[in-house]
Parts: C-alpha cells; structure tokens; sequence
C-alpha cells in the first residue's frame, strides 16, 4: 500500500472549527472519495501532542496501490475539481501544510505474543 498524507500543522481557531469541519466532510472529503484508484481515505484529528511547539490539528491519509497512482489522483480532474473548495477552508486554518508520500507495510503480532 502507498499513502500520501497532508499534514495540517497548526490550529483552527475554535470561531471558524464549526465551518471548517464541514467544509471538510461536506466538501473535501467527498471529493476525494472519487480520486481515480483510492482505496481508502482517513482523517486524523490531533488530541494530545507530546510536542506542543509542533502541533498537528489534521492528517489526511489516503492510500492507493502504487506510487504511480498516487500521481494518478494528484494530478486528475477530481482533485482539481476541489480547489474551490480548498479555496474556502484555507482561509480557516492558521499554519502551514504539507505533504509527505509514504510505501507502507504492515506489522502482525505472532501467534505468541502477548495481547493487551
């Protein structure tokens, strides 16, 4: 699996969190949901920071099944059909963002170890 995430490092003042998470489900996410080859589309919500000078109010992760389409869907029609309404939530978040590709691999616990 192949994830690209944007990172939103920073914070939404709590006057304009209401509208931002809306145009988020609402609009953001909805799009995205029809990225040519996405297989899944996560959103991470900062709770606890144990670096406060870094915070992270938001991660979206979206995963596909190669590096090429990841490109894919960065550069196709359905992701430029979002930009009006990134034009709109920017404006509400105060920080910086960014985005980082990653190739992920997933780690099972054996038969013998130990569960929580």
């Amino acid at each position: 699996m192949y994830l690209r995430c944007a990172y939103f490092e920073g914070d939404v003042p709590a006057c304009h969190r209401e509208r931002f998470d809306a145009i988020l489900n609402e609009k953001i996410a909805s799009k995205m949901l029809t990225f040519p080859g996405i297989r899944h589309l996560r959103m991470l919500r900062g709770l606890e920071y144990e670096s406060p000078e870094r915070p992270i109010y938001l991660v979206i992760e979206h995963g596909y099944d190669s590096p090429e389409a990841i490109q894919t869907a960065i550069t196709s029609a359905a992701r430029a059909s979002m930009q009006s309404a990134l034009d709109e939530l920017m404006p509400l978040f105060e920080g910086r963002v960014y985005h980082v590709n990653y190739a992920s691999e997933t780690c099972h616990l054996s038969g013998n170890a130990a569960r929580p």
